[in-house]
């Protein structure tokens, strides 16, 4: 422990007693120890032990000697207690940083005030479709004081895109001179999504040359003393760059399907299309969603781009979806009107078209494709269009 000012109060940090008017032989057997211990009697003019049980006040001075100064045999206060608090008045500001000698080592939990903890480096960290929008984090530290109290906090220090650190801040106790903060970082999936997010880390934007190759967060690590008064220590600054790491929304729905009565001749083909025969006017397929958030909600629909006779969609034509997972399968049914060409004013889901005045029963069709928009969010993400031909089968 070292006493930094002229008028210092601190605890004795030793584990065992001081004495004050004669050296234990702990010290005077090592000569640097023995050397600490004169320097420290030489430089203190006067020590202010607490009040005891009897009203008095214990005071330890010291008087002129032949080689300096030296204990006064009348101080009432002949022996520091570890754990216990006294006020410290040094003889001038040369003496200044002056240590006071310690017995049996320091005690955990009583440091001087001047020595701060040190941060391991942590590597930058590159991200990708293979491990997804996040990294976990762990800051080793050592130096720690143990049983003093530390508050931590992330900082931003540069960055192109939000991200979210949880935990943002908070406090560690270690019970030893070493301990780690573990932490998870996330660059939010679309620039408003986490903007209320207690965890968002404070940031301004550096919109130059941003992209979905080219996306990072720097930050560091900040850690300071709370139970004793101490500046605070920064780790080395950490890059988190993302390179096509934010989940992108995809929709897919089959590209090409037959309705198609018993005679009728299917063309050949090298890819697979649905095909389904007889006198049936419903096609079912299935649209496949994929890159979704959890429990986040979605607008879907299915919209007409062209058309030669009435069809309807049977199913829901939109809705909304709240997905349990990042992917689902939504199912749909399209029927194609009866052979008079119109469809009954009642029927739900109708898809537009153009009817040619002599239509050929052998090549009807409609094009579909479907929109899929995260609610309160600015983008919608479009299938590939699916053609769904009516060979014969109204």
């Amino acid at each position: 422990m070292n006493i930094t000012s002229q008028y210092f109060l601190a605890y004795y940090a030793g584990n065992q007693e001081l004495d004050l008017i004669s050296p234990p032989a702990s010290i005077t057997s090592d000569n640097r120890l023995y050397a600490e211990y004169n320097r420290f009697i030489d430089g203190i003019s006067t020590i202010y032990a607490s009040q005891d049980s009897t009203g008095s006040i214990p005071v330890f001075w010291t008087v002129p000697s032949n080689y300096g100064y030296a204990a006064s045999s009348q101080s009432t206060l002949k022996k520091l207690q570890p754990k216990q608090s006294y006020y410290f008045i040094v003889r001038d500001e040369s003496y200044l940083p002056l240590r006071i000698p310690q017995v049996g080592g320091t005690i955990q939990g009583l440091t001087d005030l001047n020595k701060l903890p040190y941060i391991e480096p942590v590597p930058n960290i590159t991200l990708d479709k293979s491990n997804g929008n996040y990294a976990y984090l762990q800051f080793n530290i050592s130096g720690l004081q143990p049983y003093e109290q530390y508050s931590y906090k992330f900082n931003n220090i540069s960055s192109n895109w939000p991200t979210i650190i949880h935990p943002l801040s908070g406090t560690i106790k270690p019970s030893d001179t070493i301990a780690s903060i573990s932490a998870v970082a996330t660059l939010c999936k679309t620039s408003g999504d986490c903007s209320s997010d207690s965890n968002l880390l404070n940031y301004t934007i550096d919109s130059h040359g941003v992209n979905l190759d080219n996306l990072y967060s720097m930050f560091n690590l900040e850690i300071q003393p709370i139970s004793f008064s101490g500046l605070s220590v920064n780790s080395n600054s950490v890059r988190l760059q993302c390179k096509s790491c934010l989940p992108q929304l995809l929709v897919s729905i089959p590209s090409v399907g037959i309705l198609s009565s018993t005679n009728a001749t299917i063309p050949a083909s090298n890819d697979p299309i649905p095909v389904i025969s007889g006198d049936n006017r419903f096609f079912t397929f299935k649209a496949s969603i994929a890159g979704l958030e959890p429990n986040q909600t979605y607008n879907y629909m299915y919209r007409s781009i062209d058309g030669n006779w009435p069809a309807a969609i049977m199913t829901p034509i939109s809705g909304t979806i709240k997905p349990n997972g990042n992917s689902l399968d939504l199912q749909t049914t399209i029927s194609f009107c009866a052979n008079t060409g119109v469809c009954p004013s009642s029927v739900k889901g109708l898809l537009n078209f153009s009817l040619a005045p002599k239509a050929d029963r052998s090549n009807l069709f409609t094009v579909i494709d479907l929109s899929v928009t995260k609610v309160n969010g600015s983008n919608s993400t479009i299938s590939n269009p699916l053609t769904v031909y009516c060979q014969e089968c109204v």
